[in-house]
């Protein structure tokens, strides 16, 4: 049980290619919250994991194994962007760490799909009735898996998208173009 002054720890990740473009996924339109926002891989800290874990775990969900793959291949380079707190003196109150990487490649990306207590949602094409399938197990006819984001792209600086569509502060995007080499 979590006492009031324990944020929830969450981590993130800014992942610059080869060609210098950052790694954005836009949030699925159901999201609790800022859907159809563009953020960074992250999410939450669980138990077992310290905070770099936790952002890598959260990275393969999300972006897929080859990223993460190429991103584990250059770990001793992963940067300390910051630790913020948000929401402070409020139940929802959290602490948000971000990381960044420049790879020398441009990794496919495979969009993870909604996953919790080692369910998969999914959703029926004709009625958008939603369930849960217990990962393994085959797709119901009709069904197919709900993805935790709607798409990907690699960005420039230049080419990012308004601050208004970005879950992400922008502040610490600028920080992670200027510190990775």
């Amino acid at each position: 049980h979590m006492n009031e002054s324990t944020p929830k720890k969450y981590a993130c990740i800014f992942i610059l290619n080869v060609d210098r473009h950052l790694l954005l996924l836009l949030r699925g339109r159901t999201a609790p919250w800022k859907p159809l926002h563009w953020d960074v891989p992250g999410g939450a800290k669980e138990e077992y994991e310290d905070i770099l874990e936790a952002a890598l775990r959260e990275l393969e969900e999300e972006a897929g194994p080859e990223i993460c793959a190429a991103v584990k291949a250059v770990k001793d380079t992963i940067i300390l962007l910051g630790n913020e707190d948000f929401d402070a003196g409020t139940p929802e109150c959290y602490n948000l760490t971000f990381f960044a990487v420049a790879i020398a490649s441009k990794p496919r990306i495979t969009l993870g799909i909604v996953v919790e207590h080692g369910k998969a949602l999914h959703q029926c094409m004709e009625t958008g009735e939603k369930r849960w399938i217990p990962v393994g197990e085959d797709c119901p006819p009709g069904y197919r898996p709900c993805l935790e984001h709607e798409d990907s792209k690699w960005c420039s600086e230049a080419e990012l998208p308004p601050d208004e569509l970005l879950a992400v502060c922008p502040r610490y995007i600028h920080t992670a173009f200027n510190q990775l080499p």
